[in-house]
């Protein structure tokens, strides 16, 4: 597992999740210091969106979050007629459920578990596709984010990206699993791995500590293949709220041509200090 890019940023904690725009509070006791017990509360400001490309008669990406869990998925599906977006939506229905559904804390290990949920949507999918013909060939993409108490863990397959923005440092997390793009052409990526390709897939998964202030992106290719690294990077930097970044961004891809679908999910993240 690769450890993300760290720097000066003060590392924080936090406890369990709870919903929608989350507020995690807990207790720290400081009572050695002679100081005032004080409650942390860590905040996430997350927002998901997707809107059909220009070229395509329906919406192949899919999304799901669980955030009283810390699960923010998407995927790509990738086939003819039909088969794309029935196999994005089983992805990101059996990843969020569960993922949602895991072990007590102390016995969680997250980059085990994404690898191996992960690895059965790929099984998942190949059933699916040997029940029904019309589904034959169908493949996704997958990325799938996990916050934890003090780590992050990221699980992904094909060219959907996370990005990172930490402080004025912006990383992007994934490694695209493509033999060519066809961005250019219009013609689709051709893919070096995805969900329900081969019977076996390889998942990358990465695990490190999350700090306050950082940014995360979740994103199709529909968005990366018409806005570059350096505009996402500029949004991130500057939206006031993880809403503002997901809306400017599905903008501007429908902007620069919006050909395929586009789904992003952003996930900001932050905390502060009240007397308990």
């Amino acid at each position: 597992m690769t450890p993300f890019s760290q720097s000066s940023v003060p590392r924080f904690n936090m406890r369990t999740m709870a919903a929608n725009g989350y507020t995690l509070d807990f207790r720290r006791g400081v009572a050695a210091a002679g100081l005032e017990p004080t409650r942390e509360r860590v905040d996430c400001d997350w927002s998901a969106a997707s809107q059909v490309g220009r070229d395509r008669a329906r919406n192949g990406d899919a999304w799901q979050v669980a955030p009283d869990s810390g699960i923010f998925v998407l995927a790509d599906g990738q086939g003819g007629h039909n088969a794309g977006d029935v196999a994005s939506r089983l992805v990101v229905t059996r990843l969020a459920e569960r993922l949602a559904g895991r072990e007590p804390e102390g016995r969680f290990d997250p980059a085990r578990r994404l690898a191996q949920e992960i690895t059965a949507a790929n099984a998942d999918i190949l059933a699916a596709a040997a029940r029904q013909p019309e589904c034959l060939g169908m493949a996704s993409t997958v990325a799938c984010l996990w916050v934890g108490p003090r780590q992050i863990c990221i699980g992904h397959v094909g060219h959907s990206r996370v990005y990172l923005l930490r402080g004025t440092r912006f990383h992007r997390l994934t490694r695209d699993h493509v033999l060519a793009s066809g961005a250019d052409d219009g013609r689709p990526a051709v893919l070096s791995r995805a969900l329900g390709a081969e019977p076996t897939v390889d998942v990358d998964v990465q695990q490190a500590d999350w700090y306050h202030g950082d940014r995360l992106l979740l994103c199709t290719d529909g968005l990366t293949d018409r806005v570059g690294d350096a505009r996402i990077a500029d949004v991130m930097q500057g939206a006031g709220s993880a809403s503002d970044c997901v809306d400017t961004l599905i903008a501007a891809a429908l902007a620069a041509g919006g050909r395929d679908s586009v789904t992003v999910i952003g996930v900001f993240l932050s905390r502060s200090f009240t007397i308990a």
